[in-house]
């Protein structure tokens, strides 16, 4: 934990953190003008990877989000029949859904104590330590 809210690319809230992606740099040379938000955010997304792609992820599963326990890339998810294509996208809501209910669970637990990741960071921890043992 932290590792990650040291990070320099970490954004830290309340109860959540969010570690930004690597922008390869040619991202900055793409053409963007003609582009609606959406798909400028969508090409920025196709030049990303994640923070700890070259070293491995460090993160429990459990404490992973969605996208970290989802993602194939659009190659293999466009090779795949429209009966693996529906079976991913039930998979990725039921993970996304087991998200949300965890952040819901541990955000109402946190306010309970009084403690979050902005003025307690190591009680946090401490909680989370508490889950596993």
């Amino acid at each position: 934990m932290n590792s990650i809210l040291k990070h320099p690319k970490a954004e830290t809230f309340a109860y959540s953190i969010k570690v930004h992606a690597n922008v390869h740099p040619t991202y900055q040379q793409t053409s963007q003008e003609h582009l609606s938000k959406l798909e400028k955010d969508d090409l920025k997304l196709s030049y990303s990877t994640c923070q700890y792609f070259d070293n491995g992820c460090s993160l429990d599963p459990s404490y992973k989000n969605a996208v970290c326990r989802t993602f194939i890339c659009m190659t293999i998810e466009n090779s795949l029949d429209e009966k693996h294509k529906k079976l991913l996208h039930k998979w990725t809501k039921t993970f996304s859904k087991e998200e949300m209910d965890f952040q819901v669970k541990h955000e109402t637990k946190l306010k309970q104590r009084g403690i979050n990741l902005i003025e307690t960071p190591a009680k946090v921890i401490k909680y989370f330590q508490e889950l596993k043992d």
